[in-house]
C-alpha cells in the first residue's frame, strides 16, 4: 500500500541515519595473468547459471557448474594422491543392475573409488551394491551418481593424454558437481568463488 507515503517522508526529512559500510572481501585470482581481483562480495546469481560480481576492471562471469567440476577436480586428485577420504556408510545399500560393460568398467575403477569414498561391492550377475559414498558432499540420488560417473568414464576414456586418476578425479567431479537451474544463496555463491581462486587453475574447467 502506498498510503501515508509522504508523511513517512516528511517525518524523516533532515534525520540523519547511520549507515554501515558494507562487507568486503578480496580474492586475488592468481590464475589470471592480468593479476585480477574480485573487491566486493557481493554475488548475484544469473537465469541460475552464472555468478556476477564485480571487479576492478568491470563485471566478472563465472558458470558455477564449471567452477564447481573445477573445485572438486582438485580435492580428488589430492584425495587419490593421499588416500585419505571421509566415506558415510549407507544404512540400506542399494544394488543397481548394470550391462556387462559398463559393470566391468566401474569394477576396473572400483578401488580408486573407494578411496574417493564410494564404496561398491560386486552381487554377481552384474549387479553392483553401493555401500558408502563420500561424506563430503551432498548426494542425493546414488544411483545417478553411478549412472553419471559411468557416462563421464567412458567421455575421459578417449583422452588417452591424462593418466587414470585424472580421468577418474574428472568423471566424478562432473558427476557430483552442482548443476544449472540450482538457485544459490549469497553464501553458497561466496564459498564457491572462494574455493574457486584457491585452486591451482581456476581459469578452466577439467576439460
Amino acid at each position: 500500500s502506498t498510503k501515508g507515503w509522504t508523511q513517512l517522508y516528511e517525518d524523516n526529512q533532515g534525520k540523519d541515519f547511520e549507515t554501515s559500510p558494507p562487507i568486503t572481501q578480496t580474492f586475488r585470482s592468481k590464475g589470471f595473468d592480468d593479476g585480477e581481483e574480485i573487491t566486493s562480495s557481493r554475488f548475484f546469481q544469473f537465469k541460475d547459471r552464472y555468478i556476477l560480481t564485480s571487479v576492478k576492471s568491470g563485471l566478472m562471469a563465472i558458470d558455477q557448474k564449471y567452477a564447481h567440476e573445477r573445485i572438486l577436480y582438485e580435492q580428488y586428485l589430492s584425495t587419490l594422491t593421499s588416500g585419505q577420504c571421509v566415506a558415510q556408510k549407507e544404512l540400506f545399500p542399494q544394488a543397481i543392475e548394470l550391462n556387462v560393460g559398463d559393470y566391468n568398467l566401474l569394477m576396473q575403477s572400483h578401488e580408486d573409488l573407494s578411496t574417493l569414498g564410494i564404496e561398491v561391492s560386486s552381487l554377481g550377475h552384474n549387479t553392483i551394491s553401493i555401500n558408502s559414498l563420500p561424506a563430503s558432499i551432498k548426494i542425493g540420488d546414488p544411483v545417478k551418481l553411478i549412472e553419471d560417473i559411468l557416462v563421464s568414464l567412458k567421455e575421459e576414456q578417449t583422452k588417452p593424454q591424462d593418466d587414470a586418476h585424472q580421468k577418474l578425479a574428472a568423471s566424478m567431479a562432473k558427476a557430483a558437481s552442482i548443476g544449472y537451474a540450482r538457485t544459490l544463496s549469497a553464501i553458497e555463491m561466496q564459498d564457491l568463488v572462494d574455493k574457486l581462486f584457491a585452486c591451482q587453475h581456476p581459469n578452466h574447467s577439467p576439460d
